[in-house]
């Protein structure tokens, strides 16, 4: 499945972040990390689904 691309930049950017700032992470960092990537995720696809719901009204 392909991601829209400003879902791919905040992976990419995220993923930039977590690897400079601990580059011996632990799992539970990481999981903090993908934890917040989720949230982000959720609310950009949140607000497009209500974008969506909104044209086709």
């Amino acid at each position: 499945m392909l991601r829209p691309y400003s879902c791919q930049h905040l992976e990419d950017k995220l993923s930039v972040v977590a690897k400079n700032s601990s580059p011996n992470a632990s799992p539970v960092q990481l999981l903090v990390v993908n934890y917040s990537f989720l949230n982000i995720l959720n609310r950009f696809l949140g607000i497009t689904a209500l974008m969506l719901i909104e044209l086709t009204d």
